[in-house]
């Protein structure tokens, strides 16, 4: 008889690896569905200067998705899900769904941060740039923890994926 446990039993490399990365899988999928969600909240609004405190002093707000990069980080939203989504489903292509993950992140995530730096002419088509009386609304603090964490959990899914060496 052997002296391991059948309870304590050693857990194989390739079973850690693949516990780890169904965990890193899991929260990239939600980083991108969190991205999702905050395509339609309020992004950008602009706010008036020379308004009395007591008045509304927004004059114009919009959400990214009636913004110019909208549909782009939309589209790229949607694949980061679909790409996830098989790499939890599907074994034999984890490394290559795993960079794609990444690859998709990241461009959502530059996407998000040029369109909250530039939110003025980008998501509500004002004229001219750097409109300093710019405020952002809170889809641009989700879509940004949504970016963040997809690409995060898209960089731990690529490490666990990484093949040793002998």
């Amino acid at each position: 008889m052997s002296g391991r446990s059948v309870r304590g039993g050693a857990v194989s490399p390739a079973a850690q690896q693949a516990r780890g990365g169904g965990l890193a899988g899991a929260g990239a999928l939600l980083g991108f569905v969190v991205l999702l969600v905050s395509l339609y909240l309020p992004f950008a609004h602009l706010t008036c200067e020379s308004c009395p405190a007591v008045t509304s002093t927004h004059l114009a707000s919009g959400n990214l998705v009636g913004g110019t990069d909208g549909w782009r980080v939309l589209v790229l939203a949607i694949a980061g899900l679909v790409t996830t989504g098989s790499f939890l489903l599907l074994a034999p292509s984890r490394r290559q769904t795993a960079l794609g993950s990444l690859v998709l992140a990241l461009a959502a995530g530059v996407l998000v941060v040029v369109d909250a730096a530039n939110a003025s002419t980008r998501v509500l088509g004002w004229p001219g740039s750097g409109q300093s009386d710019v405020a952002h609304g809170p889809g641009t603090y989700v879509a940004l923890v949504g970016a963040i964490a997809a690409c995060a959990f898209s960089v731990l899914m690529v490490g666990s994926q990484r093949v040793p060496r002998s």
